[in-house]
């Protein structure tokens, strides 16, 4: 499950509250409390109704949660229309009518999409609601059916917490809450670090450390990196850091600067593919290369998918967790799966039908816009299975996405050129022709 910090460069609503809310006792609301009056809201009631939930401040994927257990359509906004349906919804669970997201609706959220096998929606929500930062050394926070436990902790191999949350959390609000925050209390656990390399003089490894400070935004992909180079993880590319990668810059006969540019990057997602640390790997290749997160819930890595990657959710524009199957190739091309996958849960948003997604998926790894270039064959690869995924759209998708086309055309042929042997596939492109809706 991914945090608010993500959340914010995904540009979705919410940003980290200046004052943390505390958890308030989330009583059951008592069944004698409901009442026999409409649940219909007075205008105003409806304008409170938006005021109170704007001011929870919650993100995109939280709200679309609510949004799909009221039965409204999963927009990310609280509407109108929205207060209303909640209103009806806390009336039918046996709480008194209104538009508030309080304790006792939230408890009644937590069991009856509990219920709905929506769990991991509800992780998102509770954290969110209750502002509790999941970054700081944890990959992930997700549900286990199979955890008899209320809650547990285990690491990956770079020492980053991987919390596991069990069916027994789900009485209500306030045991989800604790449940989270008794695991992200415990200290994360990290290898030993040897002293920094003494590469670079002390004014260029600062020099470089603030020249580093904005390739990441997320502090595990900084906590990652540095455990694959040896440094203390400090979740900042300091000057020690700048030390480790000059290092590594040194080993591979390359100028030691100590920065972390695209070329030092792929020798660490090559180290994370040797090493099978695929979760970690994932974060760093999209915080890294600003991969777009819409929609994305949760990441995972399921060796035994039997595909590149699959997409679960409960319906267009549902919060969407996106795994990935084996995990491999080179560098670049990993990189590349990664940016695809991402790109098809964003265009579920747009109702985009299967093959234009994988057409505009492939469209994002040909083009190769601040992503790393594939091989040749990789390229070629990409470039067939775009071309045969426009061919299978209707005659109307295809004039929706002509001008997409005509760009990666216009990529295969500057990239592929005259002389690679592969004038046929080029031949196949220029012979498409623009479509015209028949009357």
């Amino acid at each position: 499950m991914w945090d608010r910090e993500a959340a914010r460069r995904r540009g979705e609503r919410r940003q980290v509250a200046e004052t943390p809310r505390e958890p308030p006792v989330l009583a059951r609301q008592p069944v004698a409390e409901a009442t026999n009056a409409s649940p219909q809201l007075r205008d105003w009631e409806e304008q409170e109704s938006l005021r109170y939930v704007e001011g929870l401040r919650l993100d995109d994927l939280s709200v679309r949660a609510v949004q799909v257990a009221i039965g409204t359509p999963p927009t990310g906004w609280w509407t109108k229309e929205d207060a209303q349906a909640f209103s009806k919804w806390r009336v039918a669970n046996g709480l008194t009518r209104g538009g508030k997201l309080t304790g006792g609706a939230l408890d009644a959220l937590v069991r009856t999409q509990a219920a709905a096998g929506n769990h991991d929606e509800l992780i998102h929500l509770v954290a969110d609601y209750f502002d509790l930062d999941l970054q700081p050394g944890t990959l992930s926070v997700r549900f286990d059916a199979t955890l008899t436990a209320v809650s547990g902790t285990s690491f990956d191999g770079l020492g980053l917490k991987l919390i596991t949350i069990g069916p027994a959390a789900f009485r209500n609000a306030r045991a989800l809450f604790v449940a989270i925050r008794k695991q992200l209390d415990e200290p994360s656990f990290f290898g030993a670090s040897g002293p920094p390399p003494q590469i670079l003089t002390d004014a260029e490894a600062k020099d470089a450390a603030d020249a580093n400070s904005g390739v990441f935004q997320d502090s595990r992909s900084v906590h990652a990196v540095q455990a694959v180079l040896g440094a203390k993880p400090t979740g900042q590319i300091d000057a020690d850091t700048a030390q480790f990668i000059a290092a590594s810059q040194q080993g591979r006969g390359v100028m030691p600067t100590g920065l972390l540019d695209e070329p030092q990057l792929l020798k660490v997602v090559e180290e994370l593919l040797r090493r099978g640390e695929l979760d970690a790997l994932v974060r760093i290749v999209v915080d890294f290369f600003t991969i777009p997160e819409v929609g994305v819930l949760d990441v995972k890595v399921d060796p035994d998918l039997g595909r590149a990657f699959a997409v679960r959710s409960g319906g267009t524009g549902t919060p969407a967790t996106l795994t990935f199957g084996t995990i491999g190739g080179s560098p670049a091309g990993v990189i590349h799966l990664i940016a695809h996958a991402y790109e098809d849960v964003r265009l579920r948003r747009e109702r985009r039908s299967a093959d234009a997604r994988r057409f505009l998926g492939y469209k994002v790894e040909i083009l190769s816009d601040r992503l790393p270039e594939e091989d040749v064959p990789g390229f070629v690869s990409d470039a067939t299975a775009a071309l045969d995924r426009f061919l299978a759209l209707d005659v109307a998708e295809q004039i929706d996405l002509w001008e997409a086309f005509v760009e990666t055309r216009g990529k295969v042929q500057q990239r592929l050129g005259p002389t690679t042997g592969n004038e046929a596939l080029q031949a196949r492109y220029w012979a498409v022709q623009p479509p015209v809706r028949t009357p």
